[in-house]
């Protein structure tokens, strides 16, 4: 009987083998794998100054009707909705890859804003979000009285 040297890692990689598969698997069952936008909502860049965060988010052909913009408790969402075009009737589609639909996108701000202030503009696709940062709360210390 001849001894084979233990590699754990190898063993590993059979495990995530095994799990992709299973995924792959249950994908092609219940149909197509979503797309990136489906599963995160528009692509995004998260900025900050010392005055404020900007938040730019792409939204290709979207108008301002489409999306809704809010910010709760230090969260901004971005909600919108891509309508279909009407399809012309006798047309022979060789490719339909563009995505419809709703979507939405989260971000945790990294500091806290004045919401009140905030605003947003949509240019040529780009929906940019200006949030002015309010100051942070002092520290306060609290004196302790005895009884």
């Amino acid at each position: 009987m001849a001894i084979e040297r233990w590699e754990p890692f190898r063993e590993l990689a059979t495990l995530r083998d095994m799990i992709n598969r299973v995924f792959e698997e249950t994908w092609t069952r219940l149909g197509r794998l979503p797309t990136a936008v489906e599963l995160l909502g528009p692509p995004v860049d998260l900025s900050e100054t010392d005055t404020e965060i900007i938040v730019k988010a792409a939204v290709p052909g979207l108008k301002p009707e489409d999306l809704e913009v809010s910010v709760d408790d230090g969260l901004l969402t971005i909600r919108g909705e891509v309508r279909e075009e009407k399809r012309e009737e006798g047309a022979r589609h060789y490719y339909r890859e563009l995505r419809y639909g709703r979507f939405e996108r989260s971000i945790r701000l990294p500091a806290p804003v004045d919401e009140s202030r905030a605003e947003a503009k949509l240019e040529q696709g780009i929906l940019t979000i200006r949030l002015p940062k309010t100051q942070p709360s002092a520290r306060r210390t609290i004196k302790i009285q005895t009884a």
